[in-house]
């Protein structure tokens, strides 16, 4: 991920953060430890990423099909 990416829509829970970076959803470490890894690569605009209360899933809204 670009280092000077614009991160919208952070949701954390237990030690994790989402965020929305250039259109995908990205999941890292809130300590850092985590490279952020890219949850989503459909060339649509996503946004409203969340975490559900154990961090084991996430909700997020695309636009995929307009």
């Amino acid at each position: 991920m670009d280092e000077s990416a614009y991160l919208r829509f952070p949701s954390i829970c237990e030690g994790l953060v989402s965020f929305v970076a250039d259109d995908d959803i990205w999941l890292a470490d809130v300590g850092g430890d985590l490279v952020g890894r890219r949850l989503t690569a459909d060339h649509a605009p996503v946004s409203d990423s969340r975490l559900s209360p154990d961090g084991s899933y996430v909700a997020f809204t695309g636009r995929r099909d307009g």
